[in-house]
């Protein structure tokens, strides 16, 4: 075995760590996010359809779609969950007939101010022992890697 096949085995053994720590964490996180979002009466996937509306008054299904990397019946079996609730609206969009806007409702809105105070505190729970320049640099690989698996697909 030359050096090569050895880098080459611990890039793969790294790699498989990296994919296994991310899976845990991305279960775990969205462990606590259930559990801390239904206290506003929110699940994690109404939160984040919120936050990717925001003051945007012309988003369409395809742009929360691709907004949150999700596929196009994830997104609408959310949307009519969303719309049941009273947390969104569909009108017509003056540019496409083919295509719907979504947007929030005042309830909504509401949700989502408390929902984000929620977040911010489980965002700074979960880096608790991470100084800013540690954050900044896993954020900075992890976006890497998202690339990485972006490219891919």
């Amino acid at each position: 075995m030359d050096i090569s096949d050895i880098s080459e085995l611990s890039r793969i053994r790294n790699g498989r760590s990296i994919h296994d720590l991310c899976a845990v964490i991305a279960r775990e996180a969205m462990k606590r996010a259930q559990a801390k979002l239904a206290n506003v009466g929110l699940s994690p996937g109404a939160y984040n359809l919120l936050r990717a509306l925001g003051d945007k008054d012309d988003m369409t299904i395809a742009d929360i779609r691709k907004l949150l990397h999700v596929e196009s019946a994830t997104v609408s079996t959310l949307i009519v969950r969303m719309q049941r609730d009273g947390l969104i609206k569909k009108a017509p969009s003056p540019y496409d007939k083919r295509a719907s806007i979504l947007k929030a409702t005042p309830h909504a809105v509401d949700l989502l101010r408390r929902a984000e105070q929620i977040m911010a505190v489980e965002a700074s729970d979960i880096t608790h022992h991470l100084e800013e320049g540690e954050q900044l640099q896993i954020i900075r690989l992890l976006k890497h890697v998202q690339k990485n698996l972006s490219s891919d697909s």
